[in-house]
């Protein structure tokens, strides 16, 4: 069978140097004299060579326990430190959800951000409407959630407003309050958001009709890209024309939503991300511990 030097026999054996004899060394290991000797015993049956000799009263190493003595720290400071890095607790996972309508506004800046704050930190994002990634928070099936709150009653801590614009398909007529129906392409997965824009035509003497239906922002751009109607978007709607002659359908607001025990120091990044983004002028969002946990009934 191949010899092996044992990691406890030189520690013992590098604690004969550091502490000066073996009366020292047993001390500071907690050990018996003898089982020092042991040790060294054994560490000299394994190499076959002598590694301590009487000098008097002490003892001293032998050329070969010099050696050995070498070797031996640098075999323990590997051993240590890769113990300690496998050992090591990491950063546990976090999932992230993020509303469509906002995605690609957010999400390359929040991998970046958060990949450098938080480097050790395993996040997965999570693409989905408002108000199923709300009750991923509140299951605990996700950590943090930026949703929309086209109507201000959400729970979770408020980082700005996403501007909303009328957008239509190039090539497309968009006809005057008195000229006939107004074709509307409607977001489901935002009925909030539908409800108030739909008001709003109405308030403004249009008559809007719901052409077509999509529940995420991607179905919606692509409805209305088509020629089939107008909607109420955020910017990045690529491929789509401003109508500027509508009534302005303001803004909706951006959250920060918690699951209770979510690391707050990754909220506060996420937070500080996309408000710079949402509302690049306001002042910076406090994220406290317990602030942004919101609860939906």
């Amino acid at each position: 069978m191949t010899s092996a030097l044992d990691l406890e026999h030189l520690r013992t054996f590098t604690a004969i140097d550091e502490f000066g004899g073996f009366g020292r060394a047993a001390d500071a290991l907690a050990l018996s004299q003898s089982t020092v000797s042991q040790h060294v015993r054994a560490l000299e049956k394994v190499l076959r060579r002598p590694l301590v000799r009487k000098d008097g009263r002490r003892s001293v190493f032998t050329p070969a326990g010099g050696e050995l003595l070498l070797e031996a720290r640098r075999i323990l400071a590997v051993h240590d430190t890769a113990l300690g890095q496998l050992l090591r607790s990491p950063a546990p996972s976090a999932v992230l959800g993020v509303d469509d309508a906002v995605a690609a506004e957010v999400l390359g800046a929040l991998r970046d951000g958060v990949g450098m704050r938080h480097p050790d930190r395993t996040v997965t994002f999570r693409i989905d409407r408002s108000r199923r990634l709300s009750d991923d928070v509140v299951a605990g099936a996700a950590d943090l959630a930026v949703v929309l709150d086209p109507e201000g009653t959400s729970p979770g801590r408020r980082l700005g407003e996403l501007p909303l614009s009328w957008y239509a398909a190039p090539a497309a007529l968009v006809p005057e309050p008195s000229e006939g129906i107004l074709p509307v392409v409607a977001d489901t997965g935002a009925a909030g958001l539908t409800r108030r824009t739909m008001r709003l035509l109405v308030d403004h003497g249009h008559r809007p009709h719901v052409v077509a239906e999509a529940s995420t922002r991607g179905g919606v751009t692509d409805a209305v890209r088509a020629g089939l109607g107008i909607a109420a978007l955020s910017p990045g709607a690529g491929g789509l024309r401003r109508v500027p002659d509508l009534p302005d359908p303001g803004s909706v607001v951006v959250r920060l939503e918690g699951r209770p025990g979510a690391d707050w120091d990754l909220a506060q990044t996420v937070a500080d991300i996309v408000r710079e983004i949402v509302t690049p002028s306001a002042p910076a969002v406090d994220v406290q511990h317990g602030v942004i946990t919101g609860h939906r009934a």
